[in-house]
């Protein structure tokens, strides 16, 4: 409607591989996701946003250590990688990551510039990123001395804002 928009995407799949005399699954795809969005206008110039995204753990191979990044940095629009990420020795895609769960939350404002010239316009934009502060992995790692695992994190919560400029 004029007010309120919403997308949805499922995805419900398997992966089989096969030949004349050999048939197996592989185990690198991601079975089964879900993202929403809905945007709601209250205004000609206010909306407020919402988007959903969950899915199902991909498997993963552990890399060794000395391998490590920052998530994306807001400010920068940057991601900082240190190192090379090594397999560590073991199966390929022998584990198998913690469902993936995003939930965003946005608002979004146009203030019109006429006296600024025809089209002129500043948006001021809002949001929280995982507003959930969910534990999504994009993969593991071993430690050092080889006895257990550590994580290696998408974005945590965090605050989105800014300012745009159209003329």
């Amino acid at each position: 409607g004029e007010r309120l928009a919403g997308r949805a995407l499922v995805d419900w799949s398997s992966v089989r591989r096969s030949t004349a005399d050999l048939a197996y699954r592989p185990r690198f795809e991601r079975r089964r996701s879900l993202a929403m969005e809905a945007t709601y206008r209250a205004l000609p110039s206010l909306t407020f946003t919402s988007a959903l995204q969950v899915a199902a753990g991909p498997p993963t191979s552990l890399v060794a250590e000395g391998f490590d990044w920052d998530v994306f940095d807001q400010l920068t629009g940057e991601v900082d990688f240190r190192g090379t990420p090594l397999r560590a020795p073991g199966a390929i895609n022998a584990e198998r990551l913690p469902a993936y769960v995003r939930l965003d939350l946005g608002i979004r404002r146009e203030w019109r510039l006429p006296a600024a010239g025809a089209g002129t316009s500043i948006t001021s934009y809002f949001g929280v990123v995982n507003v959930l502060d969910s534990r999504n992995v994009i993969g593991r790692q071993m430690t050092a001395d080889g006895s257990g695992t550590r994580d290696l994190r998408l974005q945590p919560r965090s605050l989105l804002f800014g300012i745009e400029w159209r003329y």
